[in-house]
């Protein structure tokens, strides 16, 4: 029963590194998703929706908005740590779409922000990426040899 045990809490530890991972991966792809359905409704209606507009201006028209030729996307989601994605202007007319990244903190596309014009800083986010890959390596391998201990238990078991 210990050794069953120590399989799951060491899957659980296993599964929240790659669940890390998993988010950044997701956050990455939607801000750029984001960045382009944005550049598309400014082509179309000449200049930088207000922010307050934003990003529910992707999915519907608002009367203040004749040139506007969406969708643009069919909805937008908040991002994997539970927060709205924001708008950036960048340079006058090129915006840049970001997340607040792991911490949850507005750092306008600095630190650990997750952002269309440069998508997210690895020493951030991978600063244990090797010590990461040791441990999932050491937990995968200590599930095997737990696992096969227990069959091999249980087949001296029948044995007898």
């Amino acid at each position: 029963m210990l050794k069953l045990i120590a399989v799951l809490v060491l899957g659980f530890i296993s599964s929240q590194v790659l669940a890390s991972s998993t988010k950044i991966g997701r956050a990455n792809a939607t801000v750029g998703t984001l960045a382009n359905a944005t550049e598309k409704l400014i082509s179309d209606i000449g200049f930088t929706p207000a922010q307050v507009d934003w990003p529910n201006i992707l999915i519907h028209q608002p009367d203040s908005y004749p040139d506007w030729d969406g969708p643009y996307l069919r909805d937008t989601t908040a991002d994997p740590w539970g927060n709205s994605y924001r708008l950036k202007i960048i340079e006058s007319e090129l915006v840049g779409v970001y997340s607040y990244g792991v911490n949850g903190i507005d750092d306008r596309g600095g630190k650990d922000d997750v952002t269309s014009w440069s998508g997210y800083d690895e020493n951030i986010y991978h600063q244990n990426q090797f010590r990461n890959k040791i441990i999932a390596l050491s937990i995968f391998s200590t599930a095997i040899i737990l696992l096969l201990s227990f069959f091999l238990r249980s087949a001296r078991k029948n044995k007898h």
